[in-house]
């Protein structure tokens, strides 16, 4: 199935606890809400390197959300966002 979203998608083994303990959304200094988040899409577009459906997850799963992995100053983190802030930030535009 064609990845329709404008980050490739990751396998779950990619989501483990060092990476998740390594940053998170404050990180890329985006407050964790929803009207924040959609408001810094260039900012994700810049930093985010894949995705997971967070259902999949062993490390910290998570129902209707997504897992965002980043890459700032050389150092992977990832952190869970909304099934509606992922598809408005990263769903590719026909």
């Amino acid at each position: 199935m064609p990845n329709k979203y404008l980050i490739p998608r990751l396998s779950p083994e990619c989501f483990d606890w060092q990476k998740w303990r390594a940053g998170s959304i404050a990180d890329l200094n985006i407050p964790c809400r929803e009207e924040c988040i959609k408001n810094a899409r260039k900012i994700f577009l810049k930093h985010a390197v894949g995705f997971c459906e967070a259902e999949q997850l062993v490390c910290r799963p998570k129902n209707n959300e997504y897992a965002i992995m980043c890459l700032k100053e050389e150092v992977y983190f990832w952190f869970h966002i909304r099934k509606s802030e992922f598809e408005y930030l990263f769903k590719e535009v026909a």
